[in-house]
């Protein structure tokens, strides 16, 4: 995380480069870093645009306005891509050569799929399509914008088999502690119920989880999984890995039992929030 201190540019004042207390907020694409591979400092702190709800009207005569079917298949809405655009600002004392600069940046991301991870949100990442949309170059310095079209969802950095997460930047009040389902433990004396919750957005991208069965009895285990209150699925899982057949939100639980014996069982997934 860098300091900036050059030539006053007017800027949101939030971003002033001649106070040496404050620091860019960067982007890291792929495996580079706006700041510390093109010395790019976002003209506003970045935000990314919200997906667009999937509207899904029908015009019924006699009836006033439209019915509104935007969740009646799924349960909840489905929603557009992520699409917008990101001003930075790039001192010539920094990049003097700001051809150079462009073909760089261009190279590495004009049209090409890849992740894009905010420094303010370093918990999870975007996954879409970067392009350099425009460059408007002036004495001291150039404005560059690079547009995006990402997923409706974000997707965090950790997977419900991540055993270690960092402690040293957690936020006690509002950070959120990593599910973690691996090697959760299941006796034939009593089921075992797991809750999914929602992240803090309270919406999740569905997902259909991978589980690893390893039983006592090599006989697998029996899995309900009641989805957000909408639906519920029953399924036996066998000996080794299994898709659940069903996709999983938030506010859904998942019951596991075996007949004899104990088993270990690892529920693999990554979860995605607006």
């Amino acid at each position: 995380m860098a300091i900036l201190s050059s030539k006053q540019i007017k800027l949101d004042p939030y971003f002033n480069f001649n106070d040496k207390n404050r620091i860019i907020h960067s982007i890291t694409f792929g495996k580079r870093n706006t700041w510390d591979h093109w010395h790019l400092a976002p003209e506003t702190r970045p935000v990314i645009e919200p997906p667009n709800v999937k509207r899904r009207e029908v015009s019924v005569p006699g009836r006033n306005a439209a019915l509104d079917l935007t969740d009646s298949i799924m349960g909840f809405p489905r929603y557009e891509n992520r699409t917008g655009k990101l001003n930075f600002i790039v001192l010539h004392d920094y990049e003097p050569n700001v051809f150079e600069l462009i073909r760089k940046i261009g190279s590495y991301l004009h049209g090409r799929e890849m992740t894009m991870r905010l420094e303010d949100d370093w918990r999870y990442f975007y996954k879409g399509i970067f392009w350099v949309e425009s460059v408007s170059p002036t004495k001291d310095y150039s404005k560059i914008t690079i547009g995006y079209e990402v997923e409706p969802f974000k997707w965090s950095i950790y997977t419900t088999d991540d055993r270690d997460w960092e402690w040293d930047p957690f936020n006690f009040r509002t950070g959120i502690v990593p599910l973690n389902l691996k090697d959760v433990r299941v006796v034939s004396t009593s089921p075992t119920t797991l809750s999914i919750p929602p992240e803090v957005s309270g919406v999740m991208q569905e997902t259909y989880p991978k589980i690893t069965v390893t039983s006592s009895a090599k006989e697998g285990v029996d899995c309900e999984v009641n989805v957000g209150g909408i639906r519920t699925h029953t399924q036996h899982l066998d000996e080794g890995e299994n898709r659940l057949r069903t996709n999983l939100i938030g506010n859904s639980t998942i019951k596991l039992s075996v007949k004899s014996g104990d088993a270990a069982v690892d529920i693999f997934f990554r979860r995605g929030v607006l």
